[in-house]
């Protein structure tokens, strides 16, 4: 708990854990609107497309985050999101067409692309690196801890008030986040690009492809890491239509509201708290390989179990048990990264990680949309814990663990006497 006492750290967290609290709202009040208006799984689909789309753009969105102050874009993101936030409040209480309402949501996620990169590039540099490892585990579990009031109270919320108040309430949150930014006061300046060839490259206004190249060559220096964006990528495409397969699961075959709905999600929560507070302990009794295998292949087949009977308590069970193995699997992946690649590169080498890896999600929620309206839901689960599991297999190969030749790359491009270039 040390690191909650850096101010710093403390107000970035805070800020992060109503914003998340208020995007569990968000969350789970969009699927519900759209079902519950239409009767539709292709329109729950489309929903699902929207929300997920916009993560193409976080390609592109990384160069601009190295280029840019880091709290700069957090306070802009934030900002453009709570006024997209409340127009989408009065689409829905206008009554407006489905479609305008996913329009509004695919920008609002859009924006929102900006936001998570330059969080987590302003992160490591507002805590020693000593602590970067606790800070994750703190980010993860106060993460999950915001997910798990922000789905209670939204189911409960959604079941007595209606959709537009939950969408509002994500609205202010933004706001809230914005006045948490504010509040940071750095000490020196932001190690943004302070290396030699891109130094030189933000005062000749280097071509914008050359600056997205220098973040995808990153992962081209570790075997291990390319054989873990494609066990996410496996993964995501997978976990893509969960949220929705488990909206219509509630409502359809185990008969239940809102609020159970919200309870549901709450058990996987509930895990990734219990998954991230023993993150600590767990990273140093397994290898990074050991945590990336159970994570995976645990949560496949918890998914997978699902749907053997439509009863509230099971599923509860399973989810928790799910959440469990993905709050150990985030945390240290998270941990590993922010120590492995270089200062420099964090903003576009993070958003292209994430940008790659949720590349499947749309079309994961596409394919698996188009299969729910044919097939029994049982059978997504089934169908998402399998491709779940594969992508933990995919660490049985002999490939070795090698994250720190990004240090190479890191040697081969910063310039030791280089200063920075932009601060906050």
């Amino acid at each position: 708990m040390s690191v909650l006492k850096n101010r710093n750290f403390a107000l970035l967290l805070s800020g992060q854990l109503i914003s998340t609290a208020g995007n569990n709202l968000f969350a789970i009040a969009l699927p519900w609107y759209i079902y519950t208006l239409t009767q539709s799984k292709a329109d729950l689909a489309l929903a699902g497309i929207a929300q997920t789309l916009p993560a193409l753009l976080g390609l592109a969105a990384g160069v601009f985050v190295d280029r840019w102050r880091k709290t700069t874009t957090m306070l802009t993101s934030d900002l453009v999101r709570a006024g997209l936030g409340a127009l989408l409040v009065a689409a829905v209480m206008a009554r407006q067409p489905i479609w305008t309402v996913l329009i509004i949501v695919l920008v609002l996620q859009a924006v929102g692309t900006f936001y998570s990169p330059a969080a987590g590039a302003l992160m490591p540099t507002l805590v020693e690196p000593s602590d970067i490892t606790s800070a994750s585990g703190m980010q993860q579990s106060g993460n999950a801890a915001a997910q798990l009031f922000g789905t209670v109270a939204g189911g409960s919320l959604l079941a007595a008030l209606g959709p537009a108040l939950l969408f509002a309430l994500d609205g202010v949150s933004y706001l809230a986040s914005v006045v948490s930014v504010l509040l940071i006061r750095r000490r020196g300046p932001e190690p943004t690009q302070s290396l030699g060839r891109c130094q030189r490259a933000v005062r000749s206004n280097r071509a914008f492809f050359e600056d997205w190249r220098d973040g995808l060559n990153v992962f081209t220096q570790s075997r291990f890491l390319l054989l873990m964006m494609v066990s996410a990528v496996m993964a995501n495409f997978a976990f893509a239509p969960l949220d929705i397969a488990l909206t219509a699961w509630v409502k359809g075959p185990m008969q239940e509201d809102a609020f159970h709905l919200g309870l549901l999600n709450a058990g996987f929560f509930v895990g990734m708290i219990g998954g991230s507070l023993s993150l600590n302990r767990v990273s140093r009794t397994l290898s990074l390989r050991g945590i990336l295998f159970i994570g995976m292949c645990g949560s496949g087949l918890c998914t997978m179990g699902l749907g053997l009977r439509p009863n509230f308590w099971w599923d509860t069970a399973l989810t928790c048990a799910a959440g469990l193995c993905i709050g150990i699997l985030n945390g240290s992946v998270n941990a590993a990264l922010l120590r492995a690649i270089p200062a420099a590169f964090r903003g576009r080498a993070l958003s292209t990680l994430s940008a790659l890896v949720m590349l499947a999600m749309p079309l994961g929620m596409a394919i698996f949309g188009a299969l729910m309206v044919h097939l029994p839901l049982a059978v997504i689960f089934v169908l998402i814990g399998s491709l779940s599991v594969l992508s933990g297999l995919v660490f049985i190969l002999p490939i070795r663990e090698d994250l720190s030749a990004l240090a190479r790359f890191e040697a081969a491009h910063v310039s030791p006497s280089a200063d920075e270039v932009l601060v906050d």
